[in-house]
């Protein structure tokens, strides 16, 4: 591994970026200037009227846009502007303030219908589309598959007149399949586009035949109903940066920078929360782990000096159903390596497994200086486990889908749309949190998605309310409930970490990353190869994610390899603790972790290389675009996604602090090349210092002279 120092000028605290990076409601005319080529409106239909007009024209505050005479429903917008990003956010709320009218029908809502006039773009220039593939379907089984794409695979497309783009997600969950973010390259402009609805919001972009404008228009896909009396029902958020940069690299970068500054969660203290260096159990299977594995796990980690911050115990520490009491059942979870989801639903420790409850374990890894995190699912409960009766009793449950997969057979979704239900699991939340000593809530949910859950619910109400049209409402009302939950939550524990999991990376919007943070970003595990290819493609929206690995390795070599292939803002440390290791594993892993923590020190630079993933990232090898493969124009998946290809590397860099770090992977058995590339980022006449932190070397150079060559790990570090 290497390093490079700066020997030049330091920045002064008057040059952080917390004092110039901040929303500003005194920006206002700057920002509507800035965006004025595309606008923030929005549309929607109300009965037989279209209503449509300018959320710009809000300011930062909540306004009325419109109110219908007979007084069944007001519109209100909510605009924040973040004046020195040219960046607006906004949503919309309809409620029925009647005591006895039903609205009229609410439909073809698009909470942002703007439009690029062709005279912003020069028709010789390019306009082209940036896009994500979401968590794909499958596991690590397919993960390797040209068929079956990586997860968060970053894609182009050109947007020719007359095309017409659209982009949706899976079965109700924001990033199952596509992220819901997009960059717009109109002319010489660039603008990074974020939709933020933890359920299925639909986006079409397109232009139209008859001139080279581009339009843009995106909301809940489903949403066709009307309000009962007193009802409120919110909408998806738009997020629209117009940013100052000329390339897609540096569009990106903006776009992380207000990801840290504005989306992420902050503490008390109005900060994000440190990298997190975990380490959990993974002797056993989830439903065979006792308290004695874990416990005996964290005197190990701890008696060995390795500088883990939080003890990660994931699912399966509650009863599950047992082969005795049926067979069948036991039978096809066993298949499918998922026993542990038996008992999803009840939040009691296994009294077996768990005789002193899990408080003990907590205590233990406090004692030890680590945090606590336990794994939760509150949005489903299994027919078996023990809260099924009383969440059934207190009609907390929506209508099961009724056909004969084994899943809609055994598990039942939590109503998220009733606001007295989500009060009840907050309180049990809150409730088991505090008597287990938990510090981290990972909060899972998974199933195929709830979006045909939501639609069967809404089918009903409209049968329960004689025919009125309630097509979305389950869906709006859910999605609202859950961030509903995340915020009570937060509320109860300021410094709660929310780990975002939804079986790996399924809910990776803007509002859903405003609350949570996602630790687990895909359930597609632990191939090194798949492990780059996510960081590649997930790093350019999101600063705050990661993975780890396990300790299913060969030799040192590999687990080192497999290691930094992890290497994030979070690193999970996923071994089997205790005896059973090797020396020469625990002395890697000892290493690793030091240096990503901050116990190993590079030069002056003292925080850890994890904390540096959070600033710019760029890729810096095989990263060119396919040109001509389809009219779907995507990163060359023949050099990109292959293991017999050799190389694939990128750099991230906090540039006030004029820190990085570089990673370059051999991926194939050309073990003769190497490859230079030129760090980017840095200013020309600032003196460097590189660290060859494996070959414990060192060397000095200026940034305009600065080349690294090899296949090496090279950290960018303050002297």
């Amino acid at each position: 591994m290497l390093a490079i120092a700066n020997n030049g000028h330091e920045a002064s605290s008057s040059e952080s970026l917390g004092s110039y990076l901040v929303h500003s409601k005194s920006g206002n005319k700057r920002i509507s200037d800035a965006i004025s080529s595309l606008g923030c409106g929005y549309s929607f239909n109300y009965g037989r009227n279209q209503i449509g007009d300018n959320v710009c024209e809000v300011g930062n505050q909540r306004k009325k846009i419109y109110r219908d005479p007979d007084g069944s429903l007001e519109v209100t917008a909510i605009a924040e502007y973040y004046a020195d990003y040219n960046a607006v956010k906004w949503s919309l709320v309809f409620a029925n303030p009647s005591y006895s009218v039903v609205s009229k029908k609410i439909s073809n809502v698009n909470v942002i219908d703007a439009f690029i006039s062709e005279r912003n773009i020069n028709s010789a220039e390019e306009v082209s589309l940036r896009y994500s593939l979401g968590a794909q379907s499958g596991g690590e089984t397919d993960a390797m598959s040209i068929q079956n794409p990586s997860d968060f695979e970053l894609r182009q497309y050109s947007l020719n007149i007359g095309d017409h783009f659209d982009l949706e997600p899976e079965n109700g969950r924001s990033s199952s399949g596509i992220m819901p973010y997009i960059g717009i390259r109109a002319g010489r402009d660039i603008y990074m586009m974020a939709i933020g609805w933890s359920g299925h919001w639909r986006a079409v972009i397109s232009r139209n035949a008859n001139d080279a404008g581009i339009k843009i228009q995106a909301g809940q896909k489903y949403f066709d109903l009307q309000l009962r009396p007193r009802e409120q029902l919110r909408s998806p958020s738009i997020l629209v940066i117009k940013t100052r940069d000329k390339d897609w690299e540096s569009a990106h970068n903006s776009f992380r920078k207000f990801m840290v500054d504005h989306i992420a969660p902050k503490n008390n203290d109005r900060k994000p929360p440190r990298s997190i260096i975990a380490a959990s159990y993974e002797g056993k299977l989830f439903e065979q782990k006792r308290a004695k594995d874990l416990l005996d796990s964290i005197d190990y980690i701890n008696n060995n000096g390795i500088a883990i911050d939080t003890f990660w115990h994931d699912a399966g520490w509650y009863p599950v159903i047992k082969q005795n009491k049926d067979s069948d059942l036991y039978a096809i979870l066993r298949s499918y390596g998922i026993v542990w989801a038996s008992g999803v639903g009840d939040w009691e420790p296994d009294k077996t497994r768990f005789p002193n409850g899990y408080k003990e374990v907590s205590d233990k890894a406090h004692r030890a200086g680590m945090k606590s995190l336990l794994w939760f699912e509150p949005e489903r409960v299994a027919l078996p486990s023990a809260n099924y009766v009383i969440f059934k009793a207190d009609k907390m449950l929506l209508d099961p889908i009724r056909f004969a997969g084994w899943e809609e057979k055994i598990f039942r979704t939590v109503n998220f749309s009733d606001r007295s239900t989500v009060d009840k699991v907050a309180a049990l939340l809150i409730k088991r949190l505090k008597i287990m000593g938990v510090d981290y809530l990972r909060y899972d949910m998974n199933g195929p998605g709830p979006l045909e859950t939501w639609l069967l619910n809404d089918k009903n109400q409209s049968v329960d309310m004689g025919g009125i049209a309630r097509i979305g409402a389950t869906e709006a009302g859910y999605v609202a409930g859950l961030y509903y939950l995340w915020d009570k939550l937060k509320s109860e524990y300021p410094n709660l970490i929310i780990d975002n999991c939804a079986s790996g990376g399924r809910r990776l919007d803007i509002e859903a990353l405003s609350r949570t943070y996602p630790l687990w970003r895909s359930d597609r595990v632990w191939d090194s190869v798949e492990q780059q290819n996510q960081m590649f493609g997930l790093s350019h929206w999101i600063p705050f994610q990661g993975r780890g690995s396990d300790g299913d390795a060969s030799s040192a070599d590999e687990l080192r390899y497999k290691i930094r292939s992890g290497y994030g803002w979070f690193n999970l440390f996923a071994q089997n603790w205790g005896s059973s290791m090797s020396r020469d594993f625990l002395v890697v892993i000892k290493n690793e972790v030091d240096l990503l923590s901050g116990a190993k020190v590079i030069g002056r630079y003292r925080h850890g290389l994890a904390h540096v993933f959070t600033g710019d990232f760029y890729p810096l090898y095989a990263h060119k675009m396919n040109k001509n493969p389809s009219k779907i124009r995507q990163y060359d998946q023949t050099y990109m996604y292959t293991k017999n290809q050799p190389w694939i590397g990128w750099q991230f860099f906090l540039g006030k602090e004029q820190v990085g770090i570089i990673q370059a992977f051999r991926r194939g058995h050309d073990n003769n090349s190497t490859y230079t590339v030129r760090p980017k980022g840095l200013e020309k006449n600032r003196l460097y210092t590189i660290y060859d932190i494996d070959a414990k070397q060192k060397f000095k150079e200026f940034g305009s002279k600065l080349y690294v060559a090899g296949g090496r790990i090279v950290n960018i570090a303050h002297h």
